[in-house]
């Protein structure tokens, strides 16, 4: 069996058929594909505050987008279904240090504090596939890959998962497969933002 996204080019799992027979000798294939842009404004303001304190602040403004090539949500169909922010967008990051102190003998006293806002995620829905692309993993119908977090929140979850539960539940999928409920939890959360303080 070939690599990611090679399989997912000969389409060998597909309900509508492999675009090559199954072979018994080997086939030798490479692949580099995908597509990613990244866009930023970086704002940076240095400060000495005090004949021994100074400070810098740098702030980004962020958005990094491409073609999410294989994992949960990608449709081996139509790879441009996952085109949207990609799991390392980082849309606000913030960073502030300082050096507070100069003490004698030229050592300093300071601190660097990190944030990075909460990063995108794709609501997914395992072991079974909705397409008949041949993978499981298919995106939550309704969404798309790494759109939460992006525009989509607790309530378009929760919206999705019902009409998903009133349209498709109890059918079959391309391949047959049962399609069973979606149960969401009582208390969830879409995953902490990120901060860091460090002295030294």
């Amino acid at each position: 069996m070939l690599p990611g996204g090679l399989v997912g080019g000969f389409h060998f799992n597909s309900v509508r058929g492999r675009v090559i027979p199954t072979s018994t000798g080997p086939i030798s294939a490479h692949s580099s594909s995908g597509r990613a842009r990244y866009a930023g404004l970086l704002v940076r303001a240095e400060k000495r505050l005090a004949r021994r304190t100074r400070v810098l602040a740098s702030y980004a403004l962020s958005s990094d987008v491409g073609i999410r090539i294989g994992g949960s949500g990608f449709n081996n169909d139509n790879w441009f279904d996952s085109f949207g922010p990609l799991d390392r967008d980082r849309r606000h990051i913030l960073n502030v240090s300082a050096v507070v102190v100069e003490l004698p003998k030229r050592l300093q006293a300071g601190f660097n504090s990190s944030y990075y806002s909460k990063l995108p995620f794709t609501a997914y829905l395992t072991t079974f596939d909705l397409n008949g692309d041949g993978y499981p993993n298919d995106v939550l119908p309704g969404t798309k890959v790494n759109r939460f977090h992006r525009g989509l929140g607790k309530s378009d979850l929760a919206r999705r998962t019902e009409e998903f539960n009133r349209n498709l539940a109890g059918s079959r999928t391309p391949r047959g497969q049962l399609i069973p409920r979606v149960t969401l939890p009582a208390n969830y959360e879409f995953g902490d933002s990120y901060l860091s303080q460090d002295l030294r």
